[in-house]
């Protein structure tokens, strides 16, 4: 277990009555690779630098890589999210040069715009926008409102920041060879700039979803490096509510340390309540502590939230753990079944399927599935499992087991 000494310090603010929602909504008009990859970039940028002020919730844009058009999730789909605001970036293009056009909608009432601006990136340059941007999207909205500390200090981070932007864009996709493209920029990055709060949270995230999609090892080694990652980002800046959330999940699933986790995803949660990654990452941690229904409100949640979500189909992982957690085991066969042939190199996903399977006493159907986890995980046992797995409750831990050993599981 980490020592305590290397705890992040935690300066989470506290929503007030006046805390403004501020929605991203992202769109390159010209469609071309370019210009699409851009908007996604700047979306994610201008999101997070919004998130950051002390009194607004933003709500992450959608991805123009998801399985939605992106012309059809503007600005009626965001009215379900409750903002009062929503930030309309749409990227022109003309040659080699970009412009931004943006407009600042105020959504409580009838939709009006208050402020229209055009910028042409070959002018303004497109380092450190988001923050030129969010200070003005505030300044319309309400002037006296105080920006961030982290936002206020100077970064010279030129090409860190290429290679970010150069990132982003490529971690929405899943296709293998461009996610690892967007590890290899995320290194650069870190390279340039070790310090930069951002830019570790962006590798943490990347790291983490590397093991997931079953591109890296599901091993303790590889989960160490999304914790370290995650201090990283809090050494720099404790309020990046990512990386609280990030590695919140950490404390919970590396350390067992459950209450630690449940403080950090709160904190994270106190600094931008619409971060729909971190109501997701949350649900496990419910999981294990015996709250399953809390888990699945939140995973509920996550889904408003993000409902077009290029990650969605890893976040149903989670589903099939909560209704495992929450002794709903058709749903937990069912949702499984989903995530292993959507990431069938993924080896946790197939245990949660393989101990509903068990509980439904269909052994045979199990087979297979069973057949493929030892080939990813040879030598995994009932017995090894039970004892590393992060499982709070004996009962719990016991039905959990039970249902690996019905599934046809070796015990020893």
């Amino acid at each position: 277990m980490a020592q305590q000494q290397n705890r992040p310090a935690t300066t989470g603010s506290t929503p007030g009555p006046g805390r403004l929602r501020i929605a991203v909504s992202s769109f390159a008009a010209s469609r071309s690779e370019r210009s699409e990859n851009l908007a996604v970039a700047l979306g994610h940028e201008f999101t997070a630098a919004l998130g950051r002020l002390r009194q607004v919730e933003a709500i992450a844009a959608p991805s123009p890589n998801s399985a939605f058009p992106v012309g059809a999730v503007r600005e009626h789909q965001f009215r379900r999210l409750r903002p009062d605001y929503l930030v309309d970036l749409t990227l022109s293009e003309s040659g080699q040069d970009i412009a931004i056009n943006l407009r600042l909608l105020d959504l409580r009432g009838n939709a009006q715009a208050v402020w229209n601006t055009r910028l042409d990136l070959s002018d303004c340059g497109s380092n450190r926008i988001e923050g030129l941007v969010a200070a003005n999207i505030i300044g319309r909205i309400d002037p006296t409102m105080p920006l961030s500390e982290d936002d206020s200090k100077p970064r010279d981070r030129h090409g860190a920041s290429g290679f970010l932007r150069r990132a982003i864009p490529l971690m929405a996709s899943r296709e293998r060879g461009k996610f690892q493209q967007a590890g290899q920029l995320l290194n650069f990055a870190l390279q340039i700039d070790p310090d930069d709060a951002e830019i570790a949270t962006w590798a943490a995230w990347w790291q983490h979803f590397n093991i997931t999609l079953g591109y890296a090892q599901h091993s303790h080694h590889e989960q160490v490096k999304v914790r370290d990652l995650a201090l990283r980002a809090l050494k720099s800046n404790p309020n990046n509510a990512e990386a609280l959330g990030i590695y919140a999940h950490s404390c919970a699933f590396l350390e067992k340390e459950f209450d630690n986790a449940l403080h950090y995803f709160d904190s994270s949660l106190r600094i931008n309540p619409s971060l729909a990654f971190t109501w997701g990452l949350s649900g496990p941690t419910y999981c294990y502590i015996g709250e399953a229904r809390t888990a699945l409100q939140r995973l509920d949640h996550y889904r408003e939230l993000a409902p077009f979500d290029p990650y969605m189909s890893l976040f149903e992982f989670f589903y099939t753990i909560a209704y495992l957690f929450n002794e709903d085991y058709e749903r937990a066969a069912t949702v499984g079944r989903r995530s292993v042939e959507s990431f069938p190199d993924f080896v946790n996903a197939y245990k949660p399927l393989l101990a509903a399977l068990g509980h439904l006493g269909r052994r045979e159907e199990a087979k297979p599935y069973l057949d493929k986890m030892l080939r990813l995980e040879p030598g995994f046992t009932v017995e090894n499992f039970s004892e590393v797995y992060p499982i709070k409750k004996a009962r719990d831990r016991k039905r959990y087991m039970d249902g690996l050993r019905l599934a046809g599981v070796p015990e020893r």
